[in-house]
């Protein structure tokens, strides 16, 4: 749906300094599609070094002559394409352009003069006022968007959302959404309240309208504690929530699973709405109806079962994370993939585009992991038959080195870590095919995740304390899963779990 929609040319005009290039270049990254800068590409064919040169040699009436010429040739292409300061002026550049998708960049000349400072070379740089008062008037062309005080991430996830790439019902059981846009999809309830994490804050216009209060949240990791939940009953108290109401959550996934946790004990339980705004969370918090805060030392150790009544899967979000963080999302993707070879194979061919965050292949992939949790999650949805632990590849180690690292680590890379870590040791038991291990290892390699524990500084005492806390202990031991083969799972119970082992084969 989404790869339909932006086949259509995409033209990103404004005033010098607003961004265009900088924006253009990432938004044709995030679709996979070619980026060209009319400015530059009419200098290339002249073989003149920028604009200043240009004009010198030929003057503006041929400048403007030759961009009429390649902005008429590249209408309808399919690319992404910034366009010069004032080739919008031009009527017959107009009569193009009305037919195009067209975004324009804003900016306060205050903001531009700091961006550009003595000119860079621009022919016209002494004349700035005049022009912007000429050129970006109300009549100027184009969906505005303001890139004053925001990131580039911010800005390209804007220019995604003008798009109007359409949403879909990918999973009709769980009310999960995909879409760019689909964040702002309505709920039913009229007695609701919203939190929104800090991080996106600023996205407000992205969250569902009707909500009677909103509270601004810390999320992180941090945030996953008995206080937070104390602080969250209060609000949905004093914001009067009923259980005919609904809380609808915006971030990351220690957000949803805080949020979660405490709208399922309010009034015995309200209904959620999700919108999960970082991968991870898209792929794996928001999915399942699992919430829990971390209690003594480990991870999710109190919680509760509640299905969300609808999650919102809008990967125009995903250009305001850091590269880091996608990468711990894009972890999760990999370990569903184990759980089904024919998923495995095309991931492990698409891994360079997903890596380079290809929003298109993303979101087709997106789709298929989250289908493929669910039919686990249906399959156990209160995590006591056996079905739904195979979801945990990768997490009893991985939850362990999370919690005994000095170093900052993602949740995704730790998993990571714990998928290596198993993998290797079934496989050195004679449990696994030989070379699971390896090509496991490779797909994270390739991804650009950690593949051993090197930069994280382990403290042994913490990592084997915090393997006795782990969840899945019974009274016979502990319970892990590792792969046979891609695709092919094995639960085995350990009363003696090799923790040192485990380190080892990842140090």
């Amino acid at each position: 749906m989404v790869e339909k929609q932006v086949k259509k040319t995409i033209f990103i005009a404004g005033f010098m300094g607003t961004g265009k290039t900088t924006v253009g270049k990432e938004v044709a990254r995030y679709l996979g599609r070619r980026f060209i800068d009319t400015d530059f590409l009419i200098c290339q064919e002249s073989n003149c070094e920028n604009v200043e040169d240009f004009f010198s040699r030929f003057g503006k009436s041929i400048f403007r002559k030759k961009e009429f010429e390649i902005i008429s040739r590249l209408a309808d292409s399919g690319n992404v394409i910034s366009l010069g300061g004032g080739s919008d002026q031009n009527p017959e550049i107009k009569n193009i352009l009305i037919s195009q998708h067209l975004v324009r960049l804003v900016a306060p000349m205050s903001e531009i003069e700091k961006r550009i400072k003595n000119g860079s070379g621009r022919p016209l740089w002494e004349k700035r006022e005049e022009l912007y008062q000429k050129r970006e008037g109300e009549q100027s062309l184009g969906l505005k968007i303001n890139t004053g005080n925001k990131q580039i991430g911010e800005v390209v996830s804007l220019v995604l959302r003008t798009l109007n790439a359409g949403i879909e019902i990918i999973n009709k059981q769980h009310n999960i959404i995909l879409g760019w846009g689909s964040s702002n999809h309505s709920i039913d309830e009229d007695n609701s309240v919203g939190v929104i994490e800090n991080d996106v804050s600023g996205y407000l216009f992205a969250f569902p309208k009707g909500c009677n209060e909103i509270l601004n949240f810390s999320g992180g990791e941090g945030s996953k504690t008995y206080k937070s939940i104390h602080g969250l009953l209060d609000f949905f108290n004093q914001a009067g929530l009923s259980r005919d109401g609904s809380v609808v959550v915006m971030g990351g996934g220690a957000i949803s699973d805080t949020v979660g946790f405490a709208a399922s004990i309010h009034l015995r339980g309200v209904p959620v709405h999700l919108i999960p705004t970082t991968l991870l969370s898209m792929v794996d918090a928001s999915i399942g109806g699992k919430f829990a805060v971390n209690f003594g030392n480990a991870k999710n150790l109190v919680g509760n079962f509640q299905m969300p009544k609808s999650i919102r899967i809008d990967s125009s979000f995903l250009p305001t994370l850091k590269h880091e963080e996608y990468l711990s999302g894009l972890a999760e993707m990999i370990k569903m993939s184990c759980l089904d070879e024919e998923l495995f194979s095309a991931v492990y061919k698409d891994i360079k585009s997903l890596k380079n965050q290809n929003l298109i292949k993303l979101d087709s992939y997106i789709k298929k992991v989250v289908n493929l949790k669910c039919e686990y999650v249906d399959a156990d949805p209160y995590d006591i038959d056996n079905q739904r632990i195979f979801l945990n590849f990768g997490h009893t180690v991985g939850h362990a080195i999370e919690l005994s690292s000095s170093e900052k680590i993602r949740h995704g890379e730790a998993v990571g870590l714990g998928m290596v870590a198993m993998s290797k040791w079934s496989e050195m038991e004679g449990l696994s095919e030989t070379g699971t291990a390896g090509i496991i290892q490779d797909m994270l390699e390739r991804a650009g995740l950690p593949t051993n524990i090197e930069h994280f500084n382990i403290d042994k005492a913490s990592f084997f304390e915090a393997l006795q806390k782990d969840k899945k202990w019974t009274s016979q031991g502990l319970n892990v899963v590792y792969p046979k083969a891609i695709g092919d799972f094995e639960i085995s119970n350990l009363t003696n779990p090799p923790a040192e082992k485990w380190l080892d084969l990842i140090s």
